[in-house]
């Protein structure tokens, strides 16, 4: 221990003294023992050791951010420590003071590292003083990255105008980081500037902008950013146009009135046909859906009816986020009306939705001639758990064939009702082979032990593969 702490000093000593003077630092013996107590075994340490670096001061706080050059472990969980303890805690005086040192540290550490480390524990608690202070690095190029993301935190009547003159001023990767700030932080007096490096020749950069341009969501932009995305065909591409154009209409969305938003969508659900536009379409979809949220049922329904199964499918998923008491009988009316696969795609939906309504209209899909319509309605059923339908399943085993028979037997499974063991035993008798085998496994893997008296008479069954079904279901319900 002895020697750890001699170590820690050798490593420290050099940084250990008042900036600018040479001559050791007063706090040196403080931080040291602070230091030593890192990481706290417990949050009452902890606190005791925050409460210890409050006590520093600026020009403590300001030595021990100068520290976080030598890349000590101790040094660099002491600031981050202090740092969430003052934001976390809203100590607002206590904040300011550490913003402060943070600030005198950043100017006076030589080191891209630590000043990296600095701007980013002023990410955390900075204000409009860390905002004015991070700005010449949002020009240099090391550094320019973790400074946007710092001063996209902070945000303000500082930082904002900073990065839009910064970018007049930055070249290279530098450009990148502060267009996307400039979008992040949506802030509609940097528009000009980055529409104006939408049609530049720097790839990277016109990929930035559109982004940038569409988080922004300015009405004004919406030119642009539709000519960007029809040029790339309302498909994905190297250049984000579609999706800068799919993001600038959710930002309209936000907003009020609505309008624009509605168009665009309207204008990518008219526009986008091909299976390659799919994904801007559902995103329209969804858009559509938003905006006009009163009429989200029939636009979802007539969705749900589309002959593109993966659109369909998309608004089915959308619909089922939305389901409830108030508009599931939408759905129980719009079953009716459709067929083939688009009625089996509702059946499902209205499984999901576990609204006991649905429960007549499921339950007349069971006799559907259309086998996918059929399936679907078994499974919905299942879905619904409502021990009415326990009845209708068991029936349906004599109607279908052997796949439909066992797809039954799994869904009576995963109904939770004592009413499926009772419902299996008492069906045994006289029944085809395979449905017996499959009530058989239902009784198995329920341990139904008030049905052993059905289940041993099966035992003396003529069909070998019955009587073997019968016998493994009885050692299960006797082990049991």
């Amino acid at each position: 221990m002895r020697r750890s702490k001699l170590i820690i000093l050798f490593i420290l000593f050099p940084i250990l003294y008042t900036a600018g003077q040479g001559k050791p630092s007063p706090y040196a013996t403080r931080i040291n023992a602070i230091l030593q107590e890192m990481p706290s075994p417990n949050d009452s340490l902890k606190n005791i050791s925050m409460k210890q670096l409050e006590k520093l001061g600026e020009e403590g706080l300001t030595t021990l951010a100068m520290m976080s050059q030598t890349g000590n472990i101790r040094v660099q969980y002491a600031l981050t420590a202090y740092t969430r303890y003052i934001t976390a805690a809203l100590q607002d005086s206590a904040r300011k003071t550490a913003v402060k040192a943070w600030c005198r540290a950043l100017k006076w550490v030589p080191s891209i590292p630590a000043k990296n480390f600095l701007i980013s524990q002023l990410q955390l608690c900075g204000n409009d003083v860390a905002a004015a202070t991070i700005a010449p690095y949002l020009v240099q190029e090391p550094l320019c990255d973790a400074a946007a993301r710092a001063l996209i935190q902070i945000g303000g009547p500082v930082a904002k105008p900073t990065l839009v003159y910064a970018l007049s001023k930055a070249k290279g990767n530098s450009k990148i980081a502060l267009i996307n700030a400039i979008g992040e932080l949506r802030y509609l007096s940097g528009l000009d500037a980055v529409t104006a490096l939408a049609n530049t020749k720097d790839l990277r950069q016109r990929r930035v902008a559109l982004m940038a341009i569409a988080n922004i969501g300015n009405e004004s932009s919406d030119s642009l950013l539709r000519a960007a995305a029809a040029r790339a065909g309302y498909v994905y591409d190297s250049m984000n146009a579609t999706a800068a154009y799919i993001l600038f209409a959710q930002r309209m969305a936000e907003n009020w009135p609505q309008e624009p938003a509605r168009k665009i969508a309207a204008r990518l659900l008219k526009e986008c046909k091909s299976p390659a536009q799919l994904p801007a379409r559902i995103a329209a979809l969804q858009i559509m859906v938003t905006v006009r949220f009163n009429d989200a049922n029939r636009i979802l329904g007539d969705a749900a009816a589309d002959p593109d199964p993966a659109f369909r499918s998309a608004a089915l998923k959308m619909a089922a986020k939305n389901l409830n008491t108030s508009n599931t009988n939408y759905w129980i009316d719009r079953v009716v009306r459709e067929k083939d696969e688009v009625k089996a795609g509702i059946l499902l939906l209205l499984g999901e939705s576990r609204q006991r309504t649905a429960t007549r209209v499921i339950q007349a899909a069971l006799n559907d001639s259309n086998m996918v319509v059929k399936t679907a309605a078994i499974k919905a059923a299942g879905m619904l758990g409502n021990t009415t339908m326990i009845a209708a399943l068991v029936y349906e085993m004599n109607r279908v064939d052997s796949s439909t028979i066992f797809l039954i037997r799994d869904v009576l499974l995963t109904m939770r009702s004592n009413m499926v063991a009772s419902t299996a035993g008492i069906s045994l008798q006289n029944k085809p082979p395979l449905m017996q085998i499959a009530l058989l496994q239902v009784l198995a893997e329920r341990k139904a032990e008030e049905m052993k008296a059905r289940v041993v008479a099966m035992t003396q069954s003529a069909n070998p593969a019955v009587k073997e079904q019968a016998e493994k279901t009885l050692k299960a319900i006797e082990g049991s």
